[in-house]
């Protein structure tokens, strides 16, 4: 699946199992520490070449990389088959909070309520008496 050449990770990658996007996705999150040179081969298959940026890594180091990132691939393959699975009710879900939200055009026909609905003048707990006051009244 691999090749090891000069310090270099060849992978020549079917392109019918392992989508673009999940490659591009695995090698987004290990850009911090390698070099990644994407290639299309005439078969059709994705080639992806890995070059660390530190130097000098030896045979054993570059075989666990290369381990790494096909399990990061795996990962990205199955995530990218999920959210394709579960494209439809997404999309559903948010229409229906797109259909179900009130416009904003919609809220300025609310009527403001009156003065003569609201009862705050009645404060059996107290909730309306400033702190201030509250504090001096336990003073005394």
């Amino acid at each position: 699946m691999y090749k090891i050449k000069k310090g270099i990770i060849r992978m020549n990658l079917n392109s019918q199992c392992y989508p673009l996007e999940s490659i591009f996705a695995t090698c987004i999150g290990r850009l911090e520490d390698f070099y990644f040179y994407l290639d299309k081969s005439k078969k059709g298959s994705t080639i992806v070449e890995i070059r660390s940026k530190s130097k000098n890594l030896g045979e054993k180091k570059l075989k666990k990389i290369a381990g790494e990132f096909l399990n990061d691939l795996a990962e990205n393959v199955l995530r990218f088959k999920i959210s394709q699975r579960n494209k439809k009710i997404r999309e559903y879900i948010v229409k229906e909070a797109l259909f179900f939200s009130k416009p904003y055009q919609e809220m300025d026909k609310v009527k403001p309520a009156q003065d003569s609905d609201l009862v705050y003048k009645e404060d059996p707990l107290g909730i309306a008496i400033p702190w201030e006051e509250r504090e001096e009244k336990s003073k005394r």
